[in-house]
């Protein structure tokens, strides 16, 4: 609570929002990034590549063979996210919100 109040300060009282723009492109279209995200998951698991689906592919033989176990797994999902994060963006870009 001490972090959630000093950030209400900082960004609310003393302005500080330069640093919040990614932060406002996933606020914008939450509900579309978040259908997204399930989507392209779900779509992961049923492409098969040598016994595997493509997400377990790609962490095995790109993520953990290059970076290990634990930075490999971070970057597989940082790398989820900003793909995620670019749809929003384009999103954002042209002022566009789904709603229901």
């Amino acid at each position: 609570m001490l972090l959630f109040a000093v950030l209400l300060w900082l960004i609310d009282e003393k302005g500080w929002q330069g640093w919040t723009f990614i932060f406002r492109v996933f606020g914008l279209n939450p509900l579309a990034s978040y259908a997204l995200s399930g989507l392209i998951i779900k779509t992961f698991f049923l492409i098969k590549i040598e016994d595997q689906n493509i997400y377990s592919w790609f962490y095995s033989n790109v993520f953990q063979s290059i970076f290990g176990n634990y930075l490999g797994s971070f970057l597989q999902a940082l790398t989820y996210t900003m793909f995620i994060w670019f749809f929003a963006w384009l999103l954002y870009r042209r002022n566009t919100v789904i709603k229901l």
